[in-house]
């Protein structure tokens, strides 16, 4: 695929999500955003304030890669991959619920929308050929830029949005 190819993709799908994930989750039934059958025991109101609460980490992973090709002094990918390491995500993702733990779900996911927005504003103003650099996100996705922005921010999300749909919407 070409640089622009795998942009254009990318914001395809982060636009398609911009409307969709906020709509399956606002028509979600009670007692999904209640029950603890997901991930780490979540309940689904906590899966909503995890979603929300990682949206806005895709624009800062954009800014890292840039000053890693800068370093570099290119933009083409190749040499050393990026990233601040891993960190323990079950902690963090902890601690990110529990700043949300007051907020309803109508605000969480106005949250999300609003950092879904800045998410592709953020891609749209990255060059088409960063989406090459090497990275890794701090809960050690690996790959070219374009590879992590898609497995966390679409897949890894898209699949939140599925469990708790298969259980209650």
């Amino acid at each position: 695929m070409e640089p622009n190819d795998v942009q254009d993709a990318l914001l395809a799908d982060l636009r398609t999500d911009a409307d969709q994930i906020p709509a399956t989750l606002s028509a979600l039934a009670p007692d999904a955003l209640t029950r603890g059958a997901y991930e780490q025991g979540w309940t689904g109101r906590e899966i909503v304030a995890h979603i929300a609460s990682i949206e806005w980490t895709y624009a800062r992973l954009i800014e890292r890669a840039r000053k890693a090709a800068d370093a570099k002094g290119d933009t083409a990918g190749g040499g050393q991959e990026s990233g601040s390491g891993t960190v323990d995500m079950n902690d963090y993702n902890a601690r990110q619920i529990e700043k949300r733990q007051d907020a309803s779900v109508a605000e969480l996911i106005k949250e999300f929308r609003a950092n879904r927005t800045r998410t592709i504003a953020a891609v749209e103003q990255t060059p088409s050929d960063l989406f090459a650099q090497p990275m890794q996100s701090a809960g050690g996705v690996r790959g070219s830029l374009a590879d992590v922005i898609r497995a966390v921010a679409i897949d890894h999300v898209r699949g939140h949005v599925a469990d708790l749909s298969k259980s209650g919407g």
